[in-house]
Protein backbone atom coordinates (compact mmCIF):
# COMPACT_ATOMS: atom_id res chain seq x y z
CA UNK A 1 0.00 0.00 0.00
CA UNK A 2 1.55 3.42 -0.73
CA UNK A 3 2.22 5.94 1.83
CA UNK A 4 -0.05 9.22 2.00
CA UNK A 5 2.10 12.05 0.26
CA UNK A 6 2.65 15.47 2.78
CA UNK A 7 4.06 18.11 1.49
CA UNK A 8 5.91 21.11 3.27
CA UNK A 9 7.06 24.20 1.54
CA UNK A 10 9.03 26.34 3.79
CA UNK A 11 10.68 30.00 3.84
CA UNK A 12 13.82 30.32 6.44
CA UNK A 13 13.12 33.74 8.02
CA UNK A 14 15.77 35.89 9.05
CA UNK A 15 13.68 36.24 12.38
CA UNK A 16 14.85 33.22 14.12
CA UNK A 17 12.22 30.77 12.77
CA UNK A 18 11.19 28.75 9.49
CA UNK A 19 7.54 29.25 8.15
CA UNK A 20 6.03 26.72 6.29
CA UNK A 21 2.88 26.06 4.33
CA UNK A 22 1.33 22.25 5.20
CA UNK A 23 -0.88 20.21 2.38
CA UNK A 24 -2.16 16.95 2.97
CA UNK A 25 -5.52 16.12 0.59
CA UNK A 26 -8.31 19.47 1.35
CA UNK A 27 -6.21 20.19 4.34
CA UNK A 28 -3.41 22.89 4.46
CA UNK A 29 -1.99 24.82 7.21
CA UNK A 30 0.66 27.14 8.54
CA UNK A 31 4.25 25.04 10.05
CA UNK A 32 6.65 26.67 12.04
CA UNK A 33 9.80 25.26 12.68
CA UNK A 34 13.69 26.32 14.46
CA UNK A 35 15.84 28.28 12.35
CA UNK A 36 18.15 25.98 10.45
CA UNK A 37 21.72 25.46 12.58
CA UNK A 38 23.01 22.50 10.81
CA UNK A 39 20.26 19.84 11.53
CA UNK A 40 21.78 19.64 14.95
CA UNK A 41 19.88 18.26 17.40
CA UNK A 42 16.55 20.58 19.53
CA UNK A 43 17.73 23.66 17.86
CA UNK A 44 17.49 23.37 14.08
CA UNK A 45 15.11 22.62 11.56
CA UNK A 46 15.17 19.19 9.68
CA UNK A 47 17.01 19.35 6.21
CA UNK A 48 14.33 19.28 3.13
CA UNK A 49 14.11 16.26 2.01
CA UNK A 50 11.91 12.84 1.91
CA UNK A 51 10.49 11.45 5.24
CA UNK A 52 8.53 8.45 6.01
CA UNK A 53 6.18 9.83 9.24
CA UNK A 54 3.63 7.27 11.33
CA UNK A 55 0.74 8.42 13.64
CA UNK A 56 2.25 8.53 17.03
CA UNK A 57 -0.07 7.18 20.12
CA UNK A 58 2.91 6.94 23.11
CA UNK A 59 5.21 10.06 22.38
CA UNK A 60 5.38 13.40 23.94
CA UNK A 61 2.94 14.65 21.49
CA UNK A 62 0.72 11.86 20.19
CA UNK A 63 0.20 13.86 16.93
CA UNK A 64 3.21 12.01 13.80
CA UNK A 65 6.62 11.34 14.34
CA UNK A 66 9.09 11.22 11.53
CA UNK A 67 10.90 8.14 11.14
CA UNK A 68 14.34 8.23 13.67
CA UNK A 69 16.76 6.32 10.91
CA UNK A 70 16.14 8.83 8.14
CA UNK A 71 17.03 11.73 10.21
CA UNK A 72 19.92 11.08 12.09
CA UNK A 73 21.64 12.57 14.37
CA UNK A 74 18.44 13.76 15.45
CA UNK A 75 15.36 11.29 16.75
CA UNK A 76 12.28 11.69 18.00
CA UNK A 77 11.29 14.84 15.88
CA UNK A 78 7.46 14.96 16.21
CA UNK A 79 4.29 17.45 14.34
CA UNK A 80 2.74 18.49 17.21
CA UNK A 81 1.02 21.86 18.94
CA UNK A 82 3.30 25.20 19.23
CA UNK A 83 2.89 28.47 19.49
CA UNK A 84 6.76 29.70 19.09
CA UNK A 85 9.52 27.80 18.46
CA UNK A 86 10.61 28.03 22.28
CA UNK A 87 7.81 25.32 22.07
CA UNK A 88 9.71 23.20 19.27
CA UNK A 89 12.61 21.11 19.56
CA UNK A 90 13.97 20.53 16.14
CA UNK A 91 9.78 19.62 15.59
CA UNK A 92 7.12 21.32 13.74
CA UNK A 93 4.29 22.95 14.94
CA UNK A 94 1.02 23.84 12.54
CA UNK A 95 -1.36 26.28 12.97
CA UNK A 96 -3.84 28.40 11.11
CA UNK A 97 -2.73 31.63 11.90
CA UNK A 98 0.36 33.71 11.65
CA UNK A 99 1.40 36.88 13.72
CA UNK A 100 4.59 38.35 12.82
CA UNK A 101 4.55 41.01 15.31
CA UNK A 102 3.98 38.70 18.79
CA UNK A 103 5.56 36.76 21.15
CA UNK A 104 3.53 33.45 19.94
CA UNK A 105 3.52 33.78 16.27
CA UNK A 106 1.15 30.90 15.45
CA UNK A 107 -2.11 30.64 16.49
CA UNK A 108 -5.06 28.03 16.45
CA UNK A 109 -2.46 25.13 16.50
CA UNK A 110 -4.78 22.70 18.44
CA UNK A 111 -7.29 23.03 16.12
CA UNK A 112 -4.76 23.01 13.20
CA UNK A 113 -3.84 19.56 15.00
CA UNK A 114 -6.87 18.35 15.35
CA UNK A 115 -8.00 18.88 12.04
CA UNK A 116 -4.49 17.22 10.34
CA UNK A 117 -5.13 14.55 12.77
CA UNK A 118 -8.69 13.78 10.92
CA UNK A 119 -7.03 14.58 7.46
CA UNK A 120 -4.92 12.10 8.08
CA UNK A 121 -6.71 9.35 9.47
CA UNK A 122 -4.05 7.70 10.96
CA UNK A 123 -1.86 6.69 7.87
CA UNK A 124 1.24 6.35 7.13
CA UNK A 125 2.89 9.13 4.87
CA UNK A 126 5.97 10.38 3.51
CA UNK A 127 6.94 13.79 4.12
CA UNK A 128 8.12 15.83 1.67
CA UNK A 129 9.78 19.32 2.82
CA UNK A 130 10.94 21.54 -0.15
CA UNK A 131 12.70 25.19 0.90
CA UNK A 132 11.56 27.66 -1.21
CA UNK A 133 13.73 31.02 -1.65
Amino acid sequence: MSKLPVNLKRIHQPGGYTLGILTVEDFTCFTLERPWRNNKPYISCIPSGQYPMKRDKTGKHRCYRLEDEIVTPRSAIEIHVASNVDNLQGCIGLGYLFDFFSKHPLRHSALACDEFLEAMKDRDAILTIEDVK
